[in-house]
Order: C-alpha cells, then structure tokens, then sequence
C-alpha cells in the first residue's frame, strides 16, 4: 500500500516554510473555520508540514508527489521564495509549479513575508508584548513600537517607512536603534526577531477571538489560491 492510501497520512498536505508559518497558518484557518464557518481550503483535512526553509520544501514536494499525496506549497515572496519556484520550474518537472503559492497582500505581490499578511497594528502590538516581556530583565526599558498610517498602503512603525513588505526587517531596524540593541545581538553581533514566538502570541489571540476580520483580510486571496493548488488533479 502507498502512503497515498495509508489511513495515517492525510490526503491533504501543506507546506510552509517554518513553525512560524506552521503556527499561524494553523491559528488563521482556524478562526476562519470556527468563527467566520469559511473552510476555505478544505482545512480540516489538512496536514501542516513545516521544512526549514524555503529550499527544503522541493525535497519534500517531491516525496509527496511519487506517493500520490495532495499537497500545495506555500512560500514568501522573498528573494529565496522566488528563487525556491525558479528552480522547481527549471529542475523539477515531477513538481507542478502551480501547486506554489507565493505570499501577496492588498498592496504587494514581491517580498510579501508571513509578517506582511496581518494589519501592521496587530502584528506590532504582539511584536511590542514579545520584547516587553523579553526585556523586563534588562536594565532600560523597552519602548514600544508605534504605528502610524500615512496613505492605506504605507505606515510608519517606530519612525520607520513600512510600504507592506518586509516588516520583519523594519522591525529588526528599529531595534537595532533602541537602547537595547546591544543585549539583544546574538553571538554573531547580529538582532534576530523573534518570529516563532511573536506568531505564538498572534495565534493565542486568534484562538481567544480577539481579532477583526479586516486585520486578516490579505489572508483570503492565500487561502483561496491554496485551495486551488491541491485541487488540480480533480
């Protein structure tokens, strides 16, 4: 019997790149399942599978594939999101490109990261309780960071221009630029964001409903474009 027809496997898979997409892929389909009743992408006959990294999921891809197993692939649309698509339409025939979903928002369709699908307040607020609490042992405080809107498709978070794209390094940014950047270096002397843990605190809150749907809405198209990508052998 092939794990295609193995009771155990689901039938259904998706693949994100990390937990972090694991945990709020999960969390977001969730609420739209149990609170708006939308199963956009046939969700609760799914399987998460996070990889590590964009890369690892061709190797992945392909072992789902010669089982026979639905699957679609979810990636940002960052340099080695795109890269990653490049070479399974170049190098992979046995992976059909169309099962790929690159990550897009309201206003961008290129170097869209997980961080880039939410309101900029919501994900900023759960950023801000993350470093409060990470912090609360060091001697300066944390200054929380501050959104402002400037047009409806750009913002400033903490003084710095944010045009929808790559919030996990506006964010990163400005802790370089606070009093406590220097506690905050890893070995390497480098600020890494705490992306895992910030997405456990944005699903917590999914989980208790304490969202608006409007901060989810770039989520729709992903989801509705993942849904098509696992039915394309129907």
């Amino acid at each position: 019997m092939d794990l295609g027809s193995s009771p155990f496997i689901s039938r259904r898979q998706l693949l994100v790149e990390g937990p972090t997409e694991y945990y709020i892929v999960a969390a977001v389909a969730n609420y739209f399942s149990q609170e708006l009743d939308r199963d956009l992408f046939g969700w609760k006959k799914l399987s998460v599978m996070p990889v590590r990294g964009a890369p690892n999921v061709i190797g992945q891809a392909s072992w789902l594939a010669s089982e026979g197993i639905d699957f679609a692939i979810m990636l940002d649309s960052d340099e080695e999101g795109r890269d990653t698509l490049e070479r399974i339409e170049k190098h992979n025939p046995d992976i059909d490109s169309d099962r790929v979903v690159m990550l897009q928002n309201s206003s961008n369709s290129e170097e869209v990261v997980t961080e880039d699908m939410f309101d900029p307040e919501l994900y900023v607020s759960e950023f801000n309780a993350e470093y409060k609490e990470f912090t609360s042992e060091l001697d300066n405080d944390f200054e929380p960071a501050q959104v402002k809107g400037i047009d409806g498709l750009r913002w400033e978070v903490g003084g710095i221009e944010y045009d929808g794209t790559r919030l996990d390094k506006v964010l990163v940014e400005y802790l370089e630029s606070s009093a406590l950047s220097e506690d905050l270096e890893n070995s390497r002397g480098e600020i890494e964001l705490r992306k895992r843990q910030i997405a456990e605190r944005i699903a917590s809150r999914l989980n208790r409903s304490a969202v608006e749907e409007d901060q989810l809405q770039s989520f729709n198209r992903v989801f509705a474009d993942l849904d098509s990508a696992m039915d394309l052998d129907s």
